[in-house]
Formats: structure tokens, sequence, C-alpha cells
């Protein structure tokens, strides 16, 4: 597999929020995925201990352009549904790329 761009996006909110938030976005977010092209994996983060919780959402892409065909020209611009803004609205409205130049895993 050759190197990926990973996308990260962070949210501050209280665990029942993050609860809320969690409980729709396999059925709401997941598919906007599964269909973009150039699109890897997620991975959702939540912070443990005390609210609110910090969480983490990491894409794996397979190219800048495939971030850009999903989030649009301004690849940095957090892609927003009204409904994941009502929830949590201490989020951040960039995101932030990274190249994925190694991984592993214990299997």
């Amino acid at each position: 597999m050759t190197e990926a761009v990973v996308r990260r996006w962070e949210a501050r909110a209280p665990m029942t929020a993050v609860e809320a938030w969690l409980a729709q976005f396999h059925d709401r977010v997941m598919p906007n995925y599964w269909v973009a092209e150039g699109f890897r994996w997620v991975k959702v983060l939540v912070s443990r201990g005390e609210d609110p919780r910090q969480v983490t959402v990491l894409t794996a892409w397979d190219d800048m352009d495939a971030v850009k065909r999903f989030a649009g020209p301004h690849s940095e611009t957090a892609v927003m549904p009204e409904w994941v803004a009502n929830l949590m609205p201490d989020h951040d409205d960039l995101a932030t790329h990274f190249h994925e130049v190694m991984s592993e895993a214990n299997q």
C-alpha cells in the first residue's frame, strides 16, 4: 500500500453529545466516505476521562486530489453538516493533513 494522506478534524463536547453524534455517524456520515473516490479508512477517537471529551476523527485518502474531491477546493476547510455543528459547537473549522509514512500493527 502506498503512502496515504491522513486528514484530522477535532471537536470538544460533553459525552452525551458525543454519544448522540456517534449514534448518527455510521448512518449519516459513513455513506459519504464509502462513495468518495480515494477514501481508505476512518478512525474516531474519544478522549477518556472527564467532560467535555476531545473527539478526533482521522480519515485516510489516496492523495490530496482525493481529499479535494471530498472536501472541495479549500481542502483544509472542515466538512461540517449543520447537525454535527449543532451537537458539537466547539469544533475545529479547519482540518489538518499528514502524510502517513509508516503504519504497523501487532496481528
